[in-house]
């Protein structure tokens, strides 16, 4: 399951185009999410987010995912309260834009049949020219806002695999797949200059992760944390392959550009030239 996608347990998404809907509204509870492990998140709410719930990376077949963890095994203030509000003051975009979510296939759109109640669908899909309606377009440019800025997350979530500074927490069910991780702070004490420098690709989001993953884990029940590194528990995961490269990866980043500068006196005989 990727970051661009909520993971639900319970919770059944369909295509928008099977699924006979044409009025909608948004869910009046959250109640649901107290079985949800996570949400995707983009770049544009990392710091808002960590100031609320734990910021993790999961590992997927496609790659790494950066999510804010919102189940209660991790997180025990949750992120639900009593009454099923969402109870941070920020509202991720993914919960905003339900009940639709992007499909995994471009340009496909699903939408959460038992997230409508029948008398609040106050909004139609489309208007009679064919067009989404008003509030469906501002949740189809939510949903497009988080794909892109889950996709800015992947990249600083390699880099943060290349630097080996994530660590696993423990499955949500015993058995489990590990495949969520977190920063690990003495990791990222003790890098070394090259690894520290691959963390500034994409405008420093890299260390920009990082720091928000770590200011985040004052949310995060430390005892799920366990031993070992990505690198050492490599034979788990899908993604590790990258990390298998990182010295040549990091080397690559940091090549230095030796070819020939500028001429400036060239350049000024070729004028010269020219004017003559």
């Amino acid at each position: 399951m990727t970051g661009e996608m909520m993971h639900q347990e319970g919770l059944r998404f369909v295509g928008l185009s099977d699924s006979g809907v044409s009025r909608w509204g948004p869910p009046k509870s959250f109640g649901f999410l107290r079985q949800v492990p996570w949400l995707p998140i983009a770049d544009t709410e990392l710091l808002h987010l960590s100031h609320f719930c734990p910021i993790g990376v999961v590992l997927g077949e496609t790659g790494p995912s950066v999510v804010a963890l919102t189940h209660a095994f991790w997180h025990p203030k949750g992120s639900v309260d009593a009454k099923g509000g969402w109870a941070a003051p920020y509202m991720p975009m993914a919960l905003r834009s339900l009940p639709f979510r992007l499909g995994a296939v471009a340009g496909a759109v699903e939408i959460a049949p038992e997230l409508l109640a029948p008398s609040e669908a106050a909004f139609a899909l489309y208007d009679e020219g064919g067009a989404p309606g008003p509030e469906f377009a501002q949740a189809l440019d939510l949903l497009a806002r988080v794909r892109r800025g889950a996709l800015r997350l992947t990249e600083a979530a390699k880099a943060l695999l290349l630097a080996e500074v994530l660590v696993p927490l423990q499955p949500l069910r015993e058995g489990g797949h590990a495949d969520v991780w977190v920063v690990s702070r003495e990791a990222m004490l003790a890098l070394p200059p090259r690894k520290a420098a691959a963390l500034t690709v994409i405008s420093n989001l890299g260390f920009e992760l990082a720091g928000a993953a770590l200011f985040s884990q004052r949310w995060l029940d430390p005892t799920r944390i366990e031993a070992g590194t990505a690198r050492d528990r490599s034979d788990e995961v899908t993604l590790m392959p990258i990390v298998a490269t990182i010295e040549d990866t990091v080397e690559r980043l940091m090549v230095m550009d030796e070819s020939e500068l500028f001429s400036f006196e060239a350049f000024e005989a070729a004028e010269t030239s020219t004017d003559g």
